[in-house]
């Protein structure tokens, strides 16, 4: 992105004055110079155009402040390494915890997962008063957004050319946030706000409202997309509504195939003696005619566990009117239809049901069965439904549970489980890959666990990355738990093994874990002193980097000159020492199987072996980058050893 543009002051626009007298008014006057002064003219009326225009534009500006963490990346080799005491699982496509700051995960993830991930969901710190949250909730505004800007730079390269970003905030920064998201992505790449009720009026919230306050109840999530496309959802959500009581239309069969009857909704439906009879016990009933009358259909609907199954097992008979604009009816399609009857019209490979209105209108019969889905909920159910919108209500229902969840608590705030299974339920693809960077007590793994289980066709997977600092309580005290290991991947490990509470054993949700932590190798770039074995060392270093980038985990062999690790899908190959690359074919060559080889050779000449190997391996053998990073302290520290 380009420099922000610094807007002049109203008062330094220059002023021009266009009505020039370009009478000679003395003999000293010349043609050449009115010809300059209008030229001049022209230069100051176009600066001060273009002054205008970048007064009008919209620009985040603040007092930048100095990041620790992102100072530190400068001088240190960030380098992720795997914990082995904590892997769960020994799958090849595991998920992955990231312990340490996520500026310095996020770098390496840039490497690794460079537009792969299809998802991102963050829920960074609100920037308020709270004293609670360990990672400092309470920074200034200027302070804040040096924060996030960097971070969320990296993340945008993260994203896949389709995928969506969702970050979930607080009143106190949403405008500053919107604003520097816009700055960062593009405008042009916004999608919505999505408005979550995240609290109700009630305990020292009611105190507050009666003292004349206005609580806050909502949370705000901004979403952007990488493609700026607006329709980022896979799958829509539903959510409950009442019965539409124009839905009052039953189609009987006739002998007739792709006839029907049609008859009153209210009628029909008391022929079942058991409906009739529960419907006159909630006094639903006409008293006169002892029929549902058209104006009760909701309030049966609501109240009658009956009636509503009914109307879901014949909702594909239970029909609407509709307009039938756009619809190109032949006529003799039209002669076929009649008040009271219905015919099944096939055009276009799509079904049509046509009718007549009391008007003798023809217009669609609409049917039921598309408005009853599985709604959203605390407890999905089967129910009449509307697809959601940028409104998402009632998670404050799951704030009194929500400690429970995973059978692990976090005083510094957990987001509802259900919020984050729906969110990406709406957006993640089944085998997407996703990440939140602010992981906290691990809601965001736990949903992709949870959704994988109840999707048996589905692989979803997540990266998670949260600091190992110390929990406090609401005084700000340490609780003696550290929120990487004691909170957040305990939590995982929970889900994924499954765990008893009280006398209740709660399923195992399945899944693999690999536990990085976001390491900080300090190497001097002047040190000239360096063994002949430094390749390998640095090889080593970076060994679980390269493994994460390449999604390959199990070991094959490792001998001093290189290493040999595979997966189900590829081989990665790290060589160590450039003169051992033909014994390293010769060790591949019987183990492919079709599958592709990444290849890190550490030399300086590295991608000059790409068609050696290719000529010896075959087209999926391909040399890989390895970290700039780790290239310009091993040419830096190679070459130093040589001018020694």
């Amino acid at each position: 992105m380009s420099e922000p543009i610094v807007v002049p002051e109203p008062t330094d626009f220059p002023v021009v004055t266009t009505n020039v007298d370009t009478t000679f008014k003395t003999e000293h006057s010349s043609l050449n110079e009115i010809t300059q002064l209008h030229a001049r003219i022209a230069v100051l009326e176009a600066e001060r155009k273009s002054w205008e225009e970048q007064s009008r534009l919209c620009q985040l500006t603040w007092a930048r402040r100095p990041d620790p963490a992102v100072l530190a990346a400068h001088k240190t080799l960030p380098l992720l390494i795997e914990e082995l005491a904590q892997r769960i699982g020994d799958d090849d496509g595991s998920n992955i915890l990231i312990e340490g700051d996520n500026y310095h995960a996020l770098l390496e993830l840039t490497y690794t997962h460079r537009e792969k991930v299809d998802v991102i969901y963050i829920d960074p710190p609100y920037n308020t008063q709270s004293a609670a949250i360990p990672y400092e909730d309470s920074f200034e505004h200027s302070t804040w957004l040096s924060m996030m800007e960097p971070r969320l730079r990296l993340a945008w390269d993260l994203l896949t050319p389709t995928g969506v970003l969702f970050i979930q905030i607080g009143i106190a920064e949403m405008a500053r946030l919107r604003l520097l998201g816009d700055q960062i992505f593009g405008y042009g790449n916004f999608v919505t706000t999505i408005a979550v009720k995240m609290s109700g009026v009630q305990g020292m919230k009611v105190a507050a409202a009666k003292g004349g306050n206005i609580v806050k109840n909502t949370e705000y999530i901004h979403v952007w997309a990488k493609n700026g496309r607006q329709n980022i959802g896979i799958r829509p959500i539903f959510e409950k509504t009442s019965y539409d009581e124009h839905y009052s239309i039953y189609l009987s069969p006739s002998k007739i195939e792709g006839e029907f009857l049609e008859c009153d909704l209210g009628k029909k439906v008391i022929e079942d003696e058991k409906i009739r009879m529960s419907l006159d016990v909630l006094g639903l009933l006409d008293p006169k005619t002892g029929v549902l009358t058209k104006n009760r259909l909701t309030d049966a609907y609501e109240m009658s566990p009956q009636f509503r199954e009914w109307t879901h097992k014949n909702s594909e008979f239970i029909v609407r009117d509709h307009l039938t604009t756009g619809l190109n009816i032949p006529e003799e399609v039209s002669n076929k239809t009649s008040l009271g009857h219905t015919i099944l019209w096939k055009s276009g490979g799509r079904d049509y049901l046509l009718g007549k209105n009391s008007k003798g209108t023809i217009c669609q019969r609409i049917a039921l069965t598309e408005k009853i889905q599985i709604v959203a909920g605390i407890r999905p159910e089967k129910r009449i439904s509307t697809m959601r919108g940028d409104w998402w209500d009632d998670y404050y229902l799951d704030m009194g549970n929500v400690s429970k969840e995973g059978d692990t608590t976090f005083l510094n705030g957990k987001k509802p489980l259900r919020l984050m299974k729906d969110l990406l339920r709406f957006a993640c693809p089944l085998n997407g890959t996703v990440l939140d960077f602010f992981a906290g007590s691990g809601s965001t793994g736990h949903a992709v666990l949870d959704l994988n289980h109840e999707d048996s066709d589905s692989n979803r997977r997540f990266i998670l990355v949260t600091s190992n600092e110390p929990e406090t309580d609401e005084l700000g005290r340490p609780t003696g738990r550290l929120i990487c290991r004691d909170i957040c991947y305990e939590r995982l490990k929970n889900v994924m093994l499954g765990y008893e509470r009280g006398k209740t054993k709660i399923r195992s949700l399945g899944g693999g874990l690999r536990y990085f932590i976001a390491d900080k190798i300090g190497l001097s770039f002047d040190d000239a002193q360096i063994p002949d074995h430094a390749n390998r060392v640095i090889g080593e270093l970076a060994e679980d980097t390269l493994r994460v980038r390449s999604d390959c985990f199990r070991l094959v062999k490792r001998q001093d000159e290189f290493v040999i690790f595979e997966s189900g899908l590829r081989i990665l190959a790290i060589l160590h020492r450039y003169a051992a690359r033909q014994k390293l074919v010769e060790t591949l060559t019987p183990i492919i199987g079709g599958r592709e080889i990444h290849i890190y050779p550490f030399t300086p000449s590295q991608i000059a072996d790409s068609g050696w190997f290719r000529d010896r391996l075959g087209e999926k053998a391909t040399v890989m980058r390895l970290p700039d990073e780790i290239t310009n302290i091993y040419e830096r520290l190679i070459l130093g050893a040589r001018r020694a």
